[in-house]
């Protein structure tokens, strides 16, 4: 564990916030629009790191059309 990169105990304190938000989120605005939320934030999420080449990805510009499409 030690010659782990300190960025990855970031996904544990990501997890805890996750979760932690979701707890909160779902008596306010109820199952459905807490999971609509996740999956929306994901795939936002993946087309950020698409269109950025983050994580070691490929590079692949973002435009309406493939937003639409």
């Amino acid at each position: 564990m030690a010659e782990a990169p300190k960025w990855t105990l970031l996904g544990g304190i990501l997890g805890v916030v996750y979760l932690t938000s979701i707890i909160i989120s779902v008596p306010f605005v109820g199952v459905g629009i807490t999971m609509v939320a996740v999956v929306i934030g994901q795939l936002v999420m993946s087309m950020v790191i698409e269109h950025y080449g983050w994580l070691g990805g490929k590079h692949y510009l973002k435009n309406i059309l493939k937003l639409i499409f």
